[in-house]
């Protein structure tokens, strides 16, 4: 670190002179010619300059100036604002980060000189950090860049951006095992994350471990987004955009979150800034759809269609909105047209699988599904549909592999724990089942349904040494404290009793639990042959062959008599 504090502060003096030369401190602020602007956009820039003119000694006047330009991808104006905002307030980073991001591009030798000089205000900032060792790995300058992503991972030890950065330095200066245990690491911190798996293909590559390169870039190709650290300084320039394409960046990035609501507003302020374009109405079709507003969705849908009647987003995404509502021939038809339209849109096969899976045609969603991942890897979690699609059509094993793919691609997923679990049931693996369940619940021990079947697993096993009748008794306890009034944790509860020897109270739970489930005939009956088998003094074993729906349902589906899920 002592080497590049050394550097950096020599950095710092060509970086004086370069200011020195670039622009003295004046008042002029930049022209800017607004008279084809969107006019939200022209008039935050009269605004904001109006403010300026009334503050021009004031380096925040000049440093909002300059993100206000800057946001609007004005860079150039915006330089200038932040190179006067400096000079009148050397001390605040952040003018010295946005110039260096706004130069980025199209000067690294002069956006390093930048970052330099901000990085002596030592600013807490590991995003900061991050990018100024970007910019000097793009310069070639590995010592400094090594320095400044060490001093990224000391403000954020968890950041894996930085640890990211420290392994590709690593595989540049040849130290290949190095890079590649570190990007292991980050691996299976931040499983989503495209860089790590890019780098460690090479890594992987250079070891001449091939099986391995291959599955990384498998996974490269799987999470295809290239994600940054998130800058609070950049992101807060970014946020004062009001153009129709920040209001469209901002609707796909709630979307995303699944704020669909959110993404809507946003969305609509694009059709209120300019006259909507085809994609403006498929945005806003299908933020209203996830929303179940089919009506509004729709009318959206037909807009869009009406301007680009072969749009095959649109196309494939009304197919997927008339599943949703049970109208299958109108699904059927507009998602042939997108097929038609785009034989390679993988939407399409997606949306297609979906609809045979709602109608039953178990077989042909398993074939719209596979193509779809062959198309694009990158929606991985139609493994999940896929092993849903394999299970209903009786296809357990190959049920099995594809939610072990799921499960590779997302390690952190419950459905790829939870369901693998449930088919191992029904084939009578008990003991992969208990470790599966055992695994996601560690991950997640707040999941009720794991808990609930991992805690059946454990007092009902039928070999003994599958069993773990305390461990079981105790999960048990822990849900029927939360919610004594579920009948199906008081079953759970008396099954766990029974498993430990305890008759007296496994009568007694599972008179309670007839007693709460009294208005259900079905429940009632499944109780009562349990409480037979706990006064004869019989726990609960399940047969060894393995068993149908029983162990599959949460306990919530099966005291309130709903439809059982997959499988």
């Amino acid at each position: 670190m002592k080497h590049g504090r050394i550097r950096w502060a020599g950095i710092t003096i060509g970086l004086m002179l370069a200011l020195a030369a670039f622009v003295a401190r004046s008042n002029e602020i930049p022209r800017i010619d607004t008279g084809d602007m969107e006019t939200r956009v022209r008039v935050l820039i009269e605004e904001t300059r109006k403010e300026l003119e009334n503050n021009l000694d004031a380096a925040v006047a000049w440093g909002q100036m300059g993100m206000v330009l800057h946001a609007h991808d004005l860079t150039d104006a915006a330089l200038l604002c932040y190179v006067q905002a400096i000079q009148r307030d050397a001390d605040d980073y952040r003018w010295l980060y946005l110039a260096a991001v706004a130069v980025w591009g199209k000067a690294p030798t002069r956006s390093a000189e930048y970052f330099a000089k901000a990085a002596l205000l030592h600013p807490h900032d590991a995003a900061f950090f991050i990018a100024f060792a970007d910019v000097l790995t793009r310069l070639g300058r590995y010592e400094d860049a090594h320095n400044a992503y060490e001093k990224a991972r000391a403000i954020d030890s968890r950041s894996s951006f930085a640890h990211i950065g420290l392994a590709r330095l690593a595989l540049i200066r040849g130290d290949v095992a190095d890079a590649r245990s570190t990007l292991e690491r980050v691996r299976d911190r931040s499983p989503r994350l495209n860089n790590v798996h890019t780098l460690l293909a090479q890594a992987y590559r250079r070891l001449g471990e091939r099986a391995s390169a291959s599955r990384a870039e498998w996974l490269a190709k799987v999470h295809n987004k290239r994600l940054k650290p998130h800058s609070p300084v950049v992101s807060a320039m970014a946020s004062l955009a009001v153009n129709a394409q920040a209001y469209q960046r901002r609707g796909a990035q709630l979307a995303d979150r699944s704020d669909f609501a959110g993404a809507e507003s946003a969305y609509r302020q694009v059709l209120i800034i300019r006259v909507g374009s085809s994609a403006d109405f498929m945005n806003l079709a299908t933020v209203s759809w996830k929303q179940g507003k089919y009506a509004e969705a729709f009318e959206f849908f037909d807009r869009g269609l009406g301007l680009s009647p072969d749009h095959v987003g649109l196309l494939s995404s009304k197919g997927r909105a008339h599943v949703d509502v049970g109208q299958f021939d109108r699904a059927a038809e507009m998602l042939a047209k997108a097929i038609d339209a785009d034989p390679n849109f993988a939407d399409a096969s997606l949306n297609s699988g979906i609809l045979r899976f709602r109608q039953g045609r178990f077989a042909e969603a398993v074939e719209h599904f596979e193509r779809a991942l062959t198309l694009d890897p990158s929606l991985y979690r139609v493994y999940f549909d896929l092993g849903r699609a394999y299970a209903d059509d009786g296809k357990l094993e190959s049920a099995v592999v594809a939610l072990q793919r799921l499960r590779e691609i997302e390690p952190d997923n419950e459905l790829a724990l939870n369901r693998p679990g449930l088919l191992q049931i029904r084939l009578g693996r008990y003991d992969a089942a208990i470790e599966v369940l055992d695994e996601a619940w560690v991950n997640n021990p707040t999941n009720t349904q794991t808990t609930i079947l991992l805690a059946r697993l454990l007092a009902s096993a039928p070999d003994a040494s599958s069993r773990d009748a305390p461990r079981a008794l105790a999960m048990a306890m822990d849900l029927y404290r939360i919610r004594s009034h579920d009948a199906g944790l008081a079953d759970l509860l008396a099954m766990a009793y029974a498993a430990n020897g305890q008759f007296d109270k496994a009568i007694r739970l599972s008179e309670r639990a007839i007693e709460i489930a009294r208005d259900k005939p079905r429940l009632v009956e499944e109780f009562g042959t349990h409480l037979d088998s706990y006064r004869r003094n019989k726990p609960i074993y399940l047969p060894s062959e393995g068993v149908g729906q029983l162990m599959n349902l949460p306990i919530e589906a099966r005291a309130e008599n709903k439809n059982p899920p997959w499988p």
